[in-house]
């Protein structure tokens, strides 16, 4: 379906409760060692342990940064945002359709791909 394909991902608003959980996988991070002041914040508010690998930041284990429900604080917002994870999305969704003088509802309109 047309719509299903126009989900915009966007990043965790401060304050936004979270619809789904979010976790971080370890790993990598991309961000050079200059980030590491920005990680050793987050290791005493988020409990995230890090490490330097090769010049970059690693986060060592899975984290479950942000539990179904709860409001998205400053400080995960931030890491999301740095990590460039993109957790949440937007979409339309059609309730009703007008057309030429009928009116359809959502729940006529499920269509199969």
């Amino acid at each position: 379906m047309v719509l299903a394909y126009n989900m915009t991902l966007c990043y965790y608003q401060v304050g936004l409760v979270a619809p789904v959980a979010v976790v971080v996988p370890p790993g990598n991070t991309g961000l050079d060692p200059s980030q590491t002041s920005f990680f050793q914040v987050l290791i005493f508010v988020l409990n995230i342990p890090t490490k330097i690998n090769k010049g970059t930041v690693e986060i060592i284990t899975l984290v479950e940064l942000i539990k179904k429900g709860d409001k998205v604080g400053s400080s995960e917002a931030a890491l999301l945002a740095k990590l460039g994870i993109r957790p949440f999305s937007y979409s339309l969704v059609v309730l009703t359709v007008y057309d030429n003088g009928s009116v359809f509802y959502h729940y006529m309109l499920a269509l199969v791909d």
